[in-house]
């Protein structure tokens, strides 16, 4: 039985375009095979626990995938808090980019700001000779918006920094 409402749409980052997923008319009143055997159209889906979103022709750009909890169902159990699972097909993710680099004020603490996808696991390394090829992992983190930010400690007086995007476990 479906207890909580999910919807979910894809939109264009400036919000001009929404697609929304694929809903069948299941007439529950008529029960008129005709109705049950139409086609498919797009819109709000308020009957089932699986969505689906399809681009036939995604324009290039970034897009927002929406998730909305909009309560229970007519007549059915009180809703509650409820987990979820997206997936994706035909996307490429950012490639992360440091954006900022500063020195703070404390001696060998730096901050790096670094813009990716919200949710990529990215790991940091660094290195006092680009020419050895010899880099060291100091740390992983999980981005959580579009731009993040590191704190970093460096004794040396020449490092170098580098972001890679990895696979998380």
């Amino acid at each position: 039985m479906l207890v909580n409402n999910i919807d979910l749409w894809v939109e264009s980052e400036d919000g001009m375009q929404i697609f929304r997923p694929w809903v069948l008319d299941p007439d529950l009143i008529n029960q008129s095979e005709s109705n049950r055997n139409a086609n498919a159209t797009t819109g709000i889906d308020d009957r089932n626990n699986v969505e689906q979103v399809y681009i036939a022709n995604p324009t290039p750009g970034l897009y927002r995938i929406v998730l909305a909890h909009e309560g229970g169902t007519a007549g059915g159990q009180t809703p509650s808090d409820q987990w979820v699972s997206v997936a994706t097909s035909g996307d490429t993710p950012l490639s992360p980019a440091v954006v900022h680099f500063e020195q703070t004020p404390t001696n060998g603490t730096h901050l790096i700001t670094v813009v990716s996808d919200p949710g990529a696991y990215l790991l940091l390394e660094s290195t006092t000779n680009l020419l050895s090829g010899a880099w060291q992992a100091d740390g992983a983190f999980t981005t959580v918006g579009n731009t993040n930010m590191v704190f970093v400690d460096s004794g040396e007086e020449v490092r170098f920094w580098r972001i890679r995007r990895e696979t998380g476990d």
